[in-house]
């Protein structure tokens, strides 16, 4: 209190101006209303709307609906004991007959004005509850989904924090739930998994329609790691719903500057905003305008105070997380040498889960990829990635050549695998059978996808779970070896002989889940065998993980295959595109049974992955001979992986094979019905 008094005296200010302005605080936070700054800081127009929920009158506001152009902003009184909504609406336009609409978040009046309707998702939205048991609560929440950028940031008042998400959701939303305007390449909305799939899981209803039950999914977690202040998800509410008290509120729409604006609104007659705006009695103007210019000194002192800190702060947090990469192996590449490695990111190769991989050559001509991070909220996946990709030394996991983390730019560079993935090669066009895999390649990438895996499960000291097994991540070189990839959600386990960790969000992708980790949270190397059984499944009928391409509705490719599995029709199982006569009915049948195990629906039944490698490999050699088979040693050394994992790196010998063809029929008979997906 000492230097303010100092700091007072100093600026000519006299104490009783503080008094007046002390008083002046407490004054305004009796008044009957609450006041709303609206500000549109997006480079386009945007039509703010207001919804209100209890008992409160329409004619207590002065507007539902209105127009804020790019730079603009509008003050809106709501009395007190008020609830409802606030959002925007983007894309308006008003037809020659003088009907009014928009394309994203419209509230279907036919007027700017939304009088008491509420939004059509997707729309972002800002709750409020005001002056509810003495205070006030706030969020911003994308269970509707999302349209633009929102902010709530509390304009005085106590024991108040911001909420809201800052960054721009639709230029990376997942390519399912993105909402696009007919004639523009652009996404204009992100919907909710609620709204895309309708099903119990993804809305919080049935059987999830609880606290317990009802949690965060990969989708609702792209949302939080990006807006980790927004209401991303029913029963979210506990870190994402504010309080405050006695405050004013600034609602900012693009609350940062954005590049990436919506597709172009038709040119139309634009409705205009309510020219009255709201004013405070004629004491409160006589007082603010008394004290306004000691008052705007006394700020703007605080706020460079704050500046400077923040600044610091926030130069020691970026010390520390350079500090804690600098690693003892791969090469720290600067921003300046990828510009020159990929010949300013001119070749783009494909995207990893937090961004684009471009082709690069380093200056000893090696072949290389570069993946950019182009959003800070995958840091800590990238963090993660580099940690454990310097630990795995393994040919059939991919190779890491170095990174790049200067503050501003993260980056991956590893080896250039020149085949693309086997999602791209099990979906390639039937019209160039050239690009369809064999039988003998997909066991063959079968064989040495396992014999990678079983590498970060038991040749890993401690144990790395990958946790996003899938086609995309599976890498094929020019030879057709696959390389495991993407290792930004892995998990190590404590120890060596551990076998779970809890994990707070389930991470994965969509039809790849583990069911029981799922539901319980529980991570272990049997989640892993699961994803890798649809990867199975995947190679040997040619099918993606959800068969869009069924009626009535899409369905899990386990669901697909079972009924056929049952009756042991192996034809219609078997991808279509696989010439007769080119594979072994037996090696055929093994590994459908082998993928059918991995996808049990608890992780006791799904065997270990150096059984499921063994069974592979017995597969591949009844199509291929034992001396043609061999699959070369590793002899790659790590301090942290050992390369002699779990299992023989040769392929079984033929009078194993001959065993298994003589019991090979009836295990069938006896196991089919065990299994389940």
């Amino acid at each position: 209190m000492t230097w303010i008094l100092t700091f007072i005296s100093i600026m000519g200010v006299s104490p009783l101006l503080l008094t007046i302005l002390i008083t002046l605080s407490f004054f305004l936070s009796e008044t009957e209303s609450t006041s709303f700054e609206i500000v549109n800081n997006c480079n386009y127009t945007v039509w703010p709307a207001v919804i209100s929920s209890g008992t409160v009158n329409l004619s207590s506001l002065s507007t539902t609906g209105f127009t804020l152009k790019s730079g603009a902003s509008f003050n809106l009184s709501v009395p007190n004991s008020w609830q409802g909504r606030v959002w925007g609406r983007t894309l308006c336009n008003e037809s020659s007959t003088g009907n009014f609409s928009c394309f994203t978040a419209d509230c279907g009046t036919g007027k700017v004005e939304c009088g008491g309707n509420g939004s059509k998702p997707p729309a972002t939205f800002a709750e409020f509850l005001i002056n509810s048991t003495g205070m006030d609560i706030y969020d911003v929440t994308l269970v509707d989904g999302f349209n633009l950028p929102m902010v709530v940031e509390p304009l005085g008042g106590s024991n108040c924090k911001s909420s809201g998400c800052s960054a721009d959701l639709n230029g990376a939303c997942p390519k399912e739930l993105r909402v696009a305007r007919e004639g523009s390449q652009g996404t204009v909305a992100c919907m909710t998994p609620c709204t895309a799939f309708n099903n119990d899981l993804f809305c919080c209803t049935g059987q999830y329609n609880t606290p317990e039950t009802c949690a965060g999914t990969v989708y609702t977690d792209y949302f939080k790691q990006r807006c980790p202040k927004a209401y991303t998800y029913s029963y979210d509410d506990n870190q994402t719903t504010y309080t405050c008290v006695s405050a004013n509120y600034s609602i900012v729409f693009c609350p940062i500057s954005l590049d990436q604006t919506p597709a172009e609104t038709p040119a139309a007659k634009e409705p205009t905003v309510p020219e009255q705006v709201p004013s405070k009695s004629k004491r409160h103007k006589i007082i603010i305008a008394s004290v306004a210019s000691s008052a705007g000194i006394i700020i703007f002192i605080l706020a460079v105070l704050a500046g400077l800190w923040s600044t610091k702060r926030k130069k020691r947090q970026q010390e520390i997380q350079n500090s804690s990469l600098e690693l003892d192996d791969g090469r720290r590449f600067m921003y300046s040498e990828l510009v020159k490695i990929t010949n300013n990111f001119a070749s783009p190769i494909g995207a990893g889960g937090f961004g684009k991989v471009y082709h690069g050559i380093l200056e000893n001509d090696m072949q290389v990829a570069v993946k950019l991070l182009i959003s800070a909220s995958g840091s800590s996946e990238f963090q993660n990635e580099v940690k454990l990709l310097m630990r795995a030394h393994h040919r059939n996991v991919v190779s890491f050549t170095g990174y790049c983390y200067d503050g501003k730019t993260m980056a991956l560079v590893f080896e250039y695998v020149a085949n693309g993935n086997l999602q791209q090669h099990l979906t390639a066009s039937d019209v160039d059978t050239g690009n369809i895999l064999t039988w003998k390649e997909r066991l063959h990438i079968a064989v040495d996808a396992a014999q990678g895996l079983d590498y970060l499960h038991n040749g890993c000291k401690p144990p790395i779970i990958h946790r996003d097994i899938k086609t995309s991540n599976i890498l094929l070189t020019e030879k057709m070896q696959a390389k495991i990839c993407d290792f930004g959600v892995s998990k190590l386990l404590s120890t060596e002989t551990a076998t779970h960790t809890m994990t707070d969000h389930v991470r994965g992708t969509r039809g790849y889940f583990d069911p029981e980790y799922y539901t319980t949270g529980k991570l272990n190397k049997k989640s892993d065998i699961y994803s890798f059984g649809i990867v199975l499944l995947e190679l040997i009928t040619g099918r993606t993980a959800i068969i869009e391409d069924v009626e009535p509705e899409p369905v899990h490719i386990c669901q697909w295959v079972r009924p056929m599995f049952q009756r042991r029709d192996i034809e219609s199982i078997l991808d279509s595109r696989i010439q007769a006569g080119t594979y072994n009915v037996s090696s055929a049948w093994k590994a459908v049974e082998i993928a059918m195990e991995c996808v049990s629906s608890t992780a006791f039944e799904r065997p270990d992955i150096n059984v499921v490698y063994k069974e592979l490999k017995e597969c591949f050699e009844i199509e291929v001979p034992p001396e043609i088979a061999k699959v070369p040693e590793v002899d790659e050394e790590s301090d942290d992986c050992s390369t002699n994992s779990s299992v023989s790196f040769h392929m079984a010998s033929h009078a194993e094979s001959e065993s298994f063809l003589v019991h090979m029929k009836s295990h069938i008979e006896s196991e089919t019905e065990r299994h389940t997906c």
